[in-house]
């Protein structure tokens, strides 16, 4: 019976402190705003460098003793021309799918785990134009050139910065703003 107690005890005690270890990991943003610097559709000029941001600003809480990065990643849709030898242009018939994405940025935890964020991506270098088969060109003859491209969806990463381990991933549409 001494034996039975003991190995229930033990159980109770590591189940309860696991418990605890997985409720002080866990984030909430109390609040968030992730915003583009237009308000619709923007062009990417091949040789030209955008100045179309995606920002993303926010207050977090729960996270424990750690140093933390955060990671901004913004996608687009775009629209594509395409143009023969001959100079004649078709529109192309797929949506293109362009990706941002920031530096991370360290973020200094408080001793009661709350931290503040401000992140910044940009179109820029002007990414790489698709091909002519992912734009829906007639064929590899023709050429791409983006015609509009809108931000779409962005997602906020966090990650321990000593163990690599991934806190938190969500994605958000653009513009997004409110408590996550």
């Amino acid at each position: 019976m001494r034996r039975k107690l003991t190995a229930i005890l033990s159980a109770l005690v590591i189940i309860s402190l696991s418990a605890t270890t997985a409720f002080a990991g866990r984030i909430t943003f109390t609040s968030m705003t992730i915003g583009s610097s237009t308000s619709g559709a923007f062009t990417i000029a091949a040789s030209a460098t955008s100045t179309e941001t995606v920002t993303a600003e926010g207050t977090g809480v729960g996270l424990g003793n750690t140093n933390v990065e955060v990671i901004l990643t913004a996608t687009a849709e775009g629209t594509a021309t395409c143009t023969n030898k001959g100079g004649n242009q078709a529109p192309g018939r797929n949506l293109v799918q362009v990706t941002t994405v920031s530096l991370p940025a360290s973020v200094e935890v408080d001793d009661n785990g709350n931290f503040t964020f401000d992140l910044l991506t940009q179109a820029s270098p002007p990414p790489p134009m698709p091909s002519p088969r992912l734009a829906g060109c007639p064929n590899a003859n023709w050429s791409v050139a983006f015609v509009t491209v809108t931000f779409t969806s962005a997602t906020i990463k966090v990650i321990d910065s000593v163990t690599g381990e991934i806190l938190y991933e969500k994605t958000f549409p653009v513009p997004f703003s409110g408590r996550a």
